[in-house]
């Protein structure tokens, strides 16, 4: 289909990627993990700092991003186990 709009051309991005065997869509999600990655540990850092004025605070509200991070995947797995997926929503259907 890009083809057919002129978009996908022999040196384009989409073309180098379509050629990997990668969708074009996994741009979008690897510059969301990049900045995630890099944003979040370079400006939340001084801004929680410039809030709160404790370093103290900052490494704790990062140890909570951290453990809620490692601790996702084995939430998962429970609820998995369980199936109590129903139970666990937060979102009305």
């Amino acid at each position: 289909m890009l083809r057919h709009l002129g978009i996908l051309t022999k040196n384009s991005f989409p073309a180098m990627m379509e050629k990997q065997g990668m969708a074009y869509w996994y741009a979008a999600a690897f510059m969301f993990g990049a900045v995630q990655l890099v944003a979040l540990p370079i400006l939340i850092p001084s801004y929680i700092f410039t809030i709160t004025g404790s370093m103290t605070h900052t490494g704790a509200a990062f140890a909570f991003v951290g453990l809620s991070g490692f601790m996702a995947p084995i939430l998962g797995r429970v609820i998995d186990r369980f199936k109590s997926h129903a139970q666990h929503r937060s979102w009305p259907c």
